[in-house]
C-alpha cells in the first residue's frame, strides 16, 4: 500500500474486504465431503435393499402415482439385492465424478471464523485509515462502513487490529 496516498490505502483494503468476503461466501457454500457423499448414498441404497427385502417387488399403493413412487425403491433394492457391489461402485464412481472434494461441518465453520477475524481487522484497519483522514481535515465518504466497527473507539479498533478485540 502506497502510504502518500491515503485513498489509495483504503481502495486497497476494500479490494482485500471483496476478496475475503467472496471467499467466506464460497467456504458457506462449500458441500460436504465425499466420504460423507457416499456415506449418504451406501445409507439410501441399504434402506431400498431393505425396503425389497421387507415389501417384495410387487406393486404397493392403490394410486398410480403411490404405486410408481413405491416402484422405485423397489427396483434399486432388487438391484442390490441382486448385484450390489456393482451398484455400489457405479454410485462412488458418479458421486467422484459429480462433486469436487467437500469440507466436514466442523471445518468449513472453522475456515469461515477465520476469515470473518481477517475481515473483521481489515474493517478495523480502513476506519482507522478513514478516521485518520478525518483528523487532518479530509472529507471522507464512508460509503460502506462496516457498522461493527464504525461505532467502536480507536481503543477498541487497535485491539481488534492486535487480534484481542475479536468478539
Amino acid at each position: 500500500m502506497a502510504r502518500n496516498n491515503p485513498a489509495a490505502d483504503v481502495a486497497d483494503l476494500d479490494a482485500e474486504i471483496a476478496r475475503i468476503e467472496a471467499e467466506i461466501g464460497r467456504t458457506e457454500r462449500t458441500g460436504p465431503t465425499l466420504a460423507q457423499r457416499e456415506a449418504d448414498a451406501l445409507a439410501r441404497l441399504d434402506q431400498a435393499r431393505a425396503w425389497c427385502v421387507e415389501h417384495g417387488f410387487e406393486p404397493h399403493g392403490s394410486l398410480p402415482g403411490e404405486r410408481e413412487h413405491y416402484a422405485r425403491p423397489a427396483l434399486i433394492g432388487a438391484m442390490m439385492t441382486t448385484n450390489g457391489k456393482q451398484l455400489i461402485d457405479a454410485e462412488r464412481a458418479r458421486i467422484r465424478k459429480a462433486y469436487p472434494e467437500g469440507l466436514d461441518a466442523t471445518e468449513r465453520d472453522k475456515r469461515v471464523a477465520e476469515r470473518r477475524r481477517e475481515l473483521r481487522m481489515r474493517h478495523a484497519k480502513r476506519e482507522m485509515q478513514l478516521r485518520e483522514r478525518e483528523a487532518r481535515g479530509e472529507d471522507v465518504e464512508r460509503d460502506s462502513a462496516a457498522p461493527e466497527v464504525f461505532l467502536r473507539t480507536d481503543t477498541d479498533l487497535r485491539a481488534i487490529l492486535q487480534g484481542k478485540g475479536a468478539e
